[in-house]
């Protein structure tokens, strides 16, 4: 397991990924997910992620 993926594993929280479009954020997801992080949410873009924030 390489160091990155420990450290992130070591989170223990959801991660959220987010871009300027929302297209890298879906292929930063489908990666994540194939290296076993299931608590993956895909933020779409920075406002749609700020309006997450604000919602919880």
């Amino acid at each position: 397991m390489s160091k990155t993926k420990k450290k992130i594993a070591k989170l223990n929280q959801p991660i959220i990924v987010c871009c300027a479009s929302g297209m890298r954020s879906s292929m930063a997801m489908q990666e994540l997910n194939k290296m076993g992080f299931d608590q993956v949410i895909k933020g779409k873009t920075w406002n749609r992620v700020q309006q997450l924030q604000q919602s919880v």
